[in-house]
Protein backbone atom coordinates (compact mmCIF):
# COMPACT_ATOMS: atom_id res chain seq x y z
CA UNK A 1 0.00 0.00 0.00
CA UNK A 2 1.15 3.54 -0.73
CA UNK A 3 -0.22 7.05 -0.14
CA UNK A 4 -0.87 9.58 -2.89
CA UNK A 5 -0.47 12.61 -0.55
CA UNK A 6 1.74 11.42 2.34
CA UNK A 7 2.55 15.01 3.42
CA UNK A 8 -0.88 15.18 5.09
CA UNK A 9 0.52 12.95 7.83
CA UNK A 10 2.33 16.05 9.10
CA UNK A 11 -1.06 17.09 10.50
CA UNK A 12 -0.70 14.30 13.08
CA UNK A 13 1.73 16.61 14.91
CA UNK A 14 -1.24 18.86 15.75
CA UNK A 15 -2.67 16.07 17.90
CA UNK A 16 0.19 16.40 20.41
CA UNK A 17 -0.76 19.90 21.72
CA UNK A 18 -4.43 18.89 21.60
CA UNK A 19 -3.78 15.85 23.82
CA UNK A 20 -1.67 17.96 26.24
CA UNK A 21 -4.41 20.61 26.41
CA UNK A 22 -7.06 17.96 27.10
CA UNK A 23 -5.04 16.31 29.90
CA UNK A 24 -4.43 19.63 31.65
CA UNK A 25 -8.03 20.72 31.22
CA UNK A 26 -9.31 17.34 32.43
CA UNK A 27 -7.32 17.56 35.66
CA UNK A 28 -8.57 21.10 36.34
CA UNK A 29 -12.17 20.17 35.63
CA UNK A 30 -12.30 17.37 38.19
CA UNK A 31 -14.43 18.39 41.20
CA UNK A 32 -12.56 18.56 44.52
CA UNK A 33 -13.76 18.46 48.09
CA UNK A 34 -11.51 19.00 51.10
CA UNK A 35 -11.88 16.36 53.78
CA UNK A 36 -10.03 15.98 57.08
CA UNK A 37 -9.63 12.25 56.47
CA UNK A 38 -9.98 10.21 53.24
CA UNK A 39 -8.92 6.75 54.42
CA UNK A 40 -12.47 5.49 54.77
CA UNK A 41 -13.35 6.70 51.25
CA UNK A 42 -10.39 4.98 49.57
CA UNK A 43 -12.26 1.80 48.71
CA UNK A 44 -15.56 3.34 47.71
CA UNK A 45 -16.38 2.03 44.18
CA UNK A 46 -16.45 4.51 41.34
CA UNK A 47 -19.45 4.95 39.11
CA UNK A 48 -19.10 3.55 35.56
CA UNK A 49 -19.80 7.07 34.30
CA UNK A 50 -16.41 8.17 35.60
CA UNK A 51 -14.71 5.69 33.30
CA UNK A 52 -16.73 6.90 30.31
CA UNK A 53 -15.71 10.55 30.66
CA UNK A 54 -12.61 10.24 28.36
CA UNK A 55 -14.49 8.29 25.66
CA UNK A 56 -15.58 11.35 23.60
CA UNK A 57 -11.99 12.58 23.61
CA UNK A 58 -10.64 9.28 22.27
CA UNK A 59 -13.36 9.21 19.60
CA UNK A 60 -12.41 12.70 18.45
CA UNK A 61 -8.72 11.75 18.23
CA UNK A 62 -9.58 8.59 16.32
CA UNK A 63 -11.80 10.54 13.92
CA UNK A 64 -9.02 13.07 13.25
CA UNK A 65 -6.57 10.27 12.48
CA UNK A 66 -9.04 8.72 10.03
CA UNK A 67 -9.61 12.07 8.30
CA UNK A 68 -5.84 12.57 7.92
CA UNK A 69 -5.48 9.06 6.46
CA UNK A 70 -8.27 9.81 3.98
CA UNK A 71 -6.59 13.06 2.94
CA UNK A 72 -3.36 11.10 2.38
CA UNK A 73 -5.31 8.89 -0.10
CA UNK A 74 -4.11 5.32 0.59
CA UNK A 75 -3.81 3.27 -2.61
CA UNK A 76 -2.88 -0.24 -3.58
CA UNK A 77 -1.80 -1.40 -6.99
CA UNK A 78 -0.89 -4.57 -8.84
CA UNK A 79 2.17 -4.54 -11.03
CA UNK A 80 3.44 -6.96 -13.65
CA UNK A 81 7.08 -7.63 -14.25
CA UNK A 82 8.81 -9.55 -17.00
CA UNK A 83 11.40 -12.06 -15.85
CA UNK A 84 13.79 -13.84 -18.17
CA UNK A 85 14.60 -17.42 -17.17
CA UNK A 86 16.30 -20.28 -18.97
CA UNK A 87 14.48 -23.56 -19.36
CA UNK A 88 13.79 -26.40 -21.76
CA UNK A 89 10.70 -28.13 -23.11
CA UNK A 90 9.99 -31.52 -21.54
CA UNK A 91 7.13 -33.87 -22.36
CA UNK A 92 6.38 -36.52 -19.75
CA UNK A 93 5.20 -39.72 -21.40
CA UNK A 94 3.34 -41.96 -18.99
CA UNK A 95 2.44 -45.57 -19.70
CA UNK A 96 -1.14 -46.31 -18.61
CA UNK A 97 -1.37 -49.82 -20.01
CA UNK A 98 -2.32 -52.87 -17.95
CA UNK A 99 1.33 -53.53 -17.07
CA UNK A 100 1.23 -50.42 -14.83
CA UNK A 101 -1.21 -52.19 -12.51
CA UNK A 102 1.52 -54.62 -11.48
CA UNK A 103 2.10 -54.44 -7.73
CA UNK A 104 5.89 -54.79 -7.75
CA UNK A 105 5.79 -51.22 -6.36
CA UNK A 106 3.42 -50.30 -3.55
CA UNK A 107 0.55 -49.79 -4.05
CA UNK A 108 1.23 -50.18 -7.81
CA UNK A 109 3.37 -48.71 -10.58
CA UNK A 110 0.86 -45.94 -11.36
CA UNK A 111 0.95 -44.46 -7.86
CA UNK A 112 4.72 -44.92 -7.55
CA UNK A 113 5.22 -43.06 -10.83
CA UNK A 114 3.09 -40.14 -9.60
CA UNK A 115 5.47 -39.60 -6.67
CA UNK A 116 8.49 -39.71 -8.97
CA UNK A 117 6.87 -37.31 -11.44
CA UNK A 118 6.03 -34.85 -8.64
CA UNK A 119 9.64 -34.81 -7.41
CA UNK A 120 10.92 -34.38 -10.98
CA UNK A 121 8.57 -31.46 -11.70
CA UNK A 122 9.42 -29.76 -8.39
CA UNK A 123 13.12 -29.71 -9.31
CA UNK A 124 12.50 -27.99 -12.68
CA UNK A 125 10.58 -24.78 -11.89
CA UNK A 126 11.64 -22.92 -15.06
CA UNK A 127 10.96 -25.63 -17.65
CA UNK A 128 7.95 -26.03 -19.92
CA UNK A 129 6.57 -29.46 -19.04
CA UNK A 130 3.73 -31.33 -20.71
CA UNK A 131 2.05 -34.67 -20.13
CA UNK A 132 1.15 -37.47 -22.54
CA UNK A 133 -0.57 -40.74 -21.66
CA UNK A 134 -0.09 -43.74 -23.90
CA UNK A 135 -1.23 -47.32 -24.12
CA UNK A 136 -2.34 -48.60 -27.50
CA UNK A 137 -2.55 -44.97 -28.57
CA UNK A 138 -1.18 -41.73 -27.15
CA UNK A 139 -3.09 -38.59 -26.22
CA UNK A 140 -2.04 -35.31 -24.66
CA UNK A 141 -3.33 -34.78 -21.12
CA UNK A 142 -1.58 -31.41 -20.68
CA UNK A 143 0.30 -29.29 -23.25
CA UNK A 144 3.65 -27.69 -22.48
CA UNK A 145 3.25 -25.24 -19.62
CA UNK A 146 5.12 -23.56 -16.79
CA UNK A 147 2.04 -23.90 -14.57
CA UNK A 148 3.29 -27.00 -12.84
CA UNK A 149 0.47 -26.96 -10.28
CA UNK A 150 -2.09 -27.34 -13.06
CA UNK A 151 0.08 -29.98 -14.71
CA UNK A 152 0.15 -32.22 -11.62
CA UNK A 153 -3.54 -31.61 -10.97
CA UNK A 154 -4.30 -32.94 -14.45
CA UNK A 155 -1.98 -35.86 -13.82
CA UNK A 156 -3.56 -36.77 -10.48
CA UNK A 157 -7.13 -36.22 -11.68
CA UNK A 158 -6.92 -38.52 -14.67
CA UNK A 159 -10.17 -40.50 -14.62
CA UNK A 160 -9.88 -42.72 -17.70
CA UNK A 161 -7.86 -45.80 -18.52
CA UNK A 162 -6.95 -47.47 -21.80
CA UNK A 163 -5.73 -51.07 -21.75
CA UNK A 164 -3.32 -52.22 -24.42
CA UNK A 165 -1.30 -55.37 -25.03
CA UNK A 166 0.08 -57.16 -28.01
CA UNK A 167 -0.16 -60.50 -29.81
CA UNK A 168 3.23 -60.14 -31.49
CA UNK A 169 3.07 -63.35 -33.49
CA UNK A 170 -0.63 -63.79 -34.00
CA UNK A 171 -3.96 -62.25 -34.84
CA UNK A 172 -5.22 -59.11 -33.08
CA UNK A 173 -8.66 -60.67 -32.64
CA UNK A 174 -9.70 -60.67 -28.94
CA UNK A 175 -9.44 -64.05 -27.27
CA UNK A 176 -11.45 -65.38 -24.32
CA UNK A 177 -8.47 -64.51 -22.12
CA UNK A 178 -8.58 -60.90 -23.38
CA UNK A 179 -12.28 -60.63 -22.56
CA UNK A 180 -11.72 -62.10 -19.10
CA UNK A 181 -8.82 -59.70 -18.49
CA UNK A 182 -11.01 -56.74 -19.44
CA UNK A 183 -13.70 -57.85 -16.99
CA UNK A 184 -11.16 -58.32 -14.20
CA UNK A 185 -9.49 -54.94 -14.71
CA UNK A 186 -12.84 -53.15 -14.86
CA UNK A 187 -13.83 -54.81 -11.58
CA UNK A 188 -10.57 -53.69 -9.94
CA UNK A 189 -10.91 -50.02 -10.92
CA UNK A 190 -12.15 -47.37 -8.54
CA UNK A 191 -15.67 -46.09 -9.27
CA UNK A 192 -14.23 -42.71 -10.33
CA UNK A 193 -11.99 -44.24 -13.03
CA UNK A 194 -13.55 -45.32 -16.33
CA UNK A 195 -12.13 -47.95 -18.67
CA UNK A 196 -12.65 -46.49 -22.12
CA UNK A 197 -11.03 -49.13 -24.34
CA UNK A 198 -8.90 -52.26 -24.60
CA UNK A 199 -6.63 -52.18 -27.62
CA UNK A 200 -4.98 -55.35 -28.96
CA UNK A 201 -1.99 -55.05 -31.26
CA UNK A 202 -1.35 -58.01 -33.54
CA UNK A 203 1.39 -58.82 -36.04
CA UNK A 204 -0.23 -56.79 -38.79
CA UNK A 205 -3.36 -55.18 -37.35
CA UNK A 206 -4.85 -53.36 -34.34
CA UNK A 207 -8.27 -54.10 -32.85
CA UNK A 208 -10.31 -51.90 -30.48
CA UNK A 209 -12.56 -54.02 -28.28
CA UNK A 210 -14.90 -51.07 -27.78
CA UNK A 211 -15.05 -50.59 -31.52
CA UNK A 212 -15.97 -54.24 -31.90
CA UNK A 213 -18.81 -53.86 -29.41
CA UNK A 214 -17.37 -56.02 -26.60
CA UNK A 215 -17.85 -53.25 -24.04
CA UNK A 216 -21.65 -53.40 -24.32
CA UNK A 217 -21.58 -56.58 -22.26
CA UNK A 218 -19.42 -54.98 -19.57
CA UNK A 219 -21.39 -51.73 -19.05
Amino acid sequence: MEFKNPYFFALLALLIPYIIWYVLRYKKSLPALRMPEIAKYRFVPRSWRIYLLPVPFFLRVFTMILVICILARPQSKHTWSNTDVEGIDIMLSVDVSTSMLTEDFKPNRVEALKEIAQKFVDKRPNDNIGLTFFAGEAYTQCPLTTDHVALMNLYNSADTLVLAHNHPFGSAEPSDEDILLTRQVQGMLDKDIRLIDHVIVGADSVVSMRGRGFFRAFE
